[in-house]
Order: structure tokens, then C-alpha cells, then sequence
């Protein structure tokens, strides 16, 4: 493992005085960091609210059903009285 460790140092050396792998500051760490903490948690908050319009449109499609089987029971009802 440390061998590894040394030629991924090498290749990360070598890519930095190649200047293909420009050195990230601190400060831009923190800045990138803060940016996909925040990207993360705008995700996480647009999944969150997709699953409650799902849940809430499922409830709604259950009361909805449910009133369509009072009515028609009361129609039946209604019906069955009417040929009595």
C-alpha cells in the first residue's frame, strides 16, 4: 500500500508541475464544499417534497374513490326503493 500511495504522489506531483491538475486552495475547497453541501441538500429537499405530492395526490385519489362508492351506494339504495 505505501508504494501505491508513492506513485499516486508522483502522478499527483508530476500532473500539479504539468499544470494539468491546478492546486485547490483551502479557501476553494471550502467554497466547492459548501456549494455541493448545498446542492446535496436542495436535491434532498426536492426528493422530500416529491414524495409528499405523491403521498398527497394518493389520499386524494382515495377520498375521491371513496365518495364515488357512497354515491353509488346511496344511488343503489335510492334504486331499490324506488321498485319496492
Amino acid at each position: 500500500m505505501a508504494i501505491w500511495l508513492i506513485v499516486a504522489g508522483a502522478d499527483a506531483v508530476a500532473d500539479i508541475i504539468r499544470g494539468l491538475k491546478p492546486v485547490e486552495t483551502k479557501a476553494q475547497f471550502e467554497a466547492r464544499w459548501e456549494r455541493e453541501r448545498k446542492e446535496r441538500h436542495r436535491v434532498a429537499v426536492a426528493v422530500h417534497m416529491d414524495e409528499e405530492r405523491k403521498e398527497q395526490k394518493r389520499i386524494e385519489h382515495a377520498q375521491h374513490r371513496a365518495q364515488q362508492r357512497e354515491a353509488a351506494q346511496r344511488i343503489k339504495s335510492s334504486v331499490a326503493g324506488f321498485f319496492r
